[in-house]
């Protein structure tokens, strides 16, 4: 270990690199994919080390082929120490898709120590791109089933589930916009601001349904 932390690092004369690769571009949401990560050089290698970042509110780490890779919450780090005559190291990350749209994981801050020369090789940073698709073997419908809405007197038109927009007045009395949602899928998510506070004149408020697919509506 004091050989590897008191070695200079060299220039990449050995053709020593490290990639992360996704096995698809695409993923649909709730899926799950890998993600590798391969070091390798012309020369032995007796070290490997890199961290990896990654939106934790897109993909979530479910496990790794090895305990060699930890991490969580948008890091990860590898770190081995490698017997002589290994010169292609893999190591496969398995994640879970959460939320549609890109994203990326980053490898950075990655080297690779040589055997003989104990050069400790700065590799460079890389990213491998996704994009989170919505789930077609689950339910699109983020509709709203039934809404209900507190101390209104008059609304512009009777509720339904294929219309989005409505116009109502509530009493005098009303400060506060208190509304209950049953959406189509009893495993959509509804969302509505954080302020529900009634003003004088217009107010204006929205409620999105995210389907179980992950489309939103």
């Amino acid at each position: 270990v004091g050989g590897i932390i008191c070695s200079g690092v060299g220039t990449n004369a050995s053709g020593a690199q490290m990639t992360v690769s996704v096995e698809s571009p695409t993923v649909e949401k709730n899926n799950e994919f890998k993600v590798l990560v391969k070091a390798s050089s012309g020369e032995s290698m007796s070290y490997v080390k890199a961290d990896l970042t990654y939106n934790p509110e897109k993909v979530e780490l479910v496990s790794t082929s090895t305990d060699l890779a930890t991490g969580a919450n948008g890091q990860i780090q590898i770190i081995e120490i490698l017997p002589y005559g290994e010169t292609e190291r893999t190591y496969e990350l398995t994640f879970k898709a959460l939320e549609i749209g890109a994203t990326d994981i980053r490898l950075y801050n990655a080297y690779i120590e040589q055997y003989e020369s104990l050069d400790m090789i700065n590799v460079e940073d890389n990213t491998a791109s996704l994009e989170v698709l919505v789930n077609k073997s689950v339910s699109e419908d983020a509709r709203i089933k039934e809404m209900l809405i507190a101390g209104v007197s008059d609304m512009d038109k009777r509720f339904n589930p294929d219309v989005y927009e409505y116009s109502l007045e509530v009493g005098q009395s009303m400060d506060m916009f208190i509304c209950s949602v049953v959406p189509m899928e009893s495993s959509s998510v509804v969302s509505a601001p954080a302020d529900l506070t009634l003003y004088p004149g217009e107010n204006h408020f929205e409620i999105l349904v995210t389907a179980p697919a992950g489309n939103t509506q």
